[in-house]
């Protein structure tokens, strides 16, 4: 679960080239993580 965290934070810090796929990928995974 730290693994994902630690993505969804890396995508949150580097704001270089986030998608819009990326984020709602991010948004998914943050759902899941809740569930």
């Amino acid at each position: 679960m730290k693994r994902q965290m630690s993505f969804a934070e890396a995508e949150s810090a580097g704001k270089k080239r986030v998608t819009k796929r990326q984020r709602f990928l991010a948004e998914m995974e943050k759902v899941i993580l809740s569930l």
